[in-house]
């Protein structure tokens, strides 16, 4: 039925459980898959204050603000809370203490209500894909848009054609069932899910190379995915770190569960902590 589908949808969302009721936010109806507009807000996009990490019991508070058009990219030692903090950005688990503002809400207090609005915003692709694998690779893209976006079935579901045909290098992926595809393609999969609805927030697990063509999408994916506008905090490795510098890309040194540095390329080493000054150091960066 449609209430136990809604519950495995949830899946996309990188495993976090909601129920139908955390899905409904607004008027039926609404399209709530395009809420990219939101990115045009003045406010910062991602605030973090007195943040804590569920990481361990000492671990430090810290600060972290994102603006729009910025691309942060977290690098630091095995263990240091990347992925535990992409997954708080993307409300899948709760701070040990701080606050938390997503795109003008406050999910502090991690309620159902306010985590599914700021949500709608957020584009998310792990490590742990959240696909379902029993469906086809068009029903995992298709299934948010069915219950979320204006219009007839058969109209919802030709824009998801659409989408996976411009973006995607082959096509006929759509009707394959996602537990028959490679790993490579399982992640253009993921991307082309988590920027289906045009997120004021791009939030990555893992690298996501320099050719799209290595998970099966298209030169216009790549575009889609440079969107100047776009907020965009990635998990990256110490080599892409030195090679891409570009106009808005910061790095961020997360040590024992907390960002130890964070800036500009050219001036990270200015304020960062010492230990994460040794770890720059051991890594050729700053």
């Amino acid at each position: 039925n449609s209430e136990s589908q809604l519950t495995e949808i949830t899946q996309l969302f990188s495993g976090q459980t909601l129920t139908p009721t955390d899905m409904n936010v607004g008027s039926p109806g609404r399209a709530i898959l395009s809420i990219g507009a939101s990115r045009a807000m003045s406010e910062p996009a991602i605030v973090l204050q007195g943040a804590v990490l569920p990481i361990r019991r000492d671990a430090a508070p810290f600060d972290f603000t994102a603006r729009a058009g910025e691309n942060w990219m977290l690098v630091g030692p095995l263990g240091a809370g990347r992925t535990t903090f992409l997954k708080v950005l993307a409300t899948l688990i709760r701070l040990s203490a701080g606050r938390y503002h997503c795109l003008g809400t406050d999910v502090s207090d991690f309620a159902t209500r306010s985590r599914a609005r700021a949500r709608a915003g957020l584009g998310v692709c792990l490590e742990e894909d959240g696909l379902v694998e029993s469906w086809t690779v068009f029903d995992n893209l298709a299934v948010l848009p069915r219950h979320h976006e204006a219009g007839r079935p058969a109209e919802i579901e030709d824009r998801v054609w659409r989408y996976i045909v411009a973006h995607h290098q082959e096509p006929k992926i759509a009707f394959r069932v996602v537990s028959g595809i490679k790993r490579e393609e399982r992640r253009g999969i993921a991307l082309l899910r988590a920027l289906y609805s045009d997120p004021a927030v791009l939030l990555l697990d893992g690298a996501i190379g320099d050719d799209p063509g290595e998970f099966g999408l298209t030169a216009d994916f790549r575009r889609r995915l440079a969107d100047s506008k776009r907020t965009v905090i990635r998990q990256a490795s110490v080599e892409q770190t030195r090679t891409d510098p570009g106009p808005g890309h910061h790095p961020a040194v997360m040590i024992d569960g907390r960002l130890g540095a964070q800036g500009r390329i050219d001036e990270i080493r200015r304020d960062a902590e010492p230990a994460a000054r040794a770890w720059l150091d051991s890594a050729g960066l700053g």
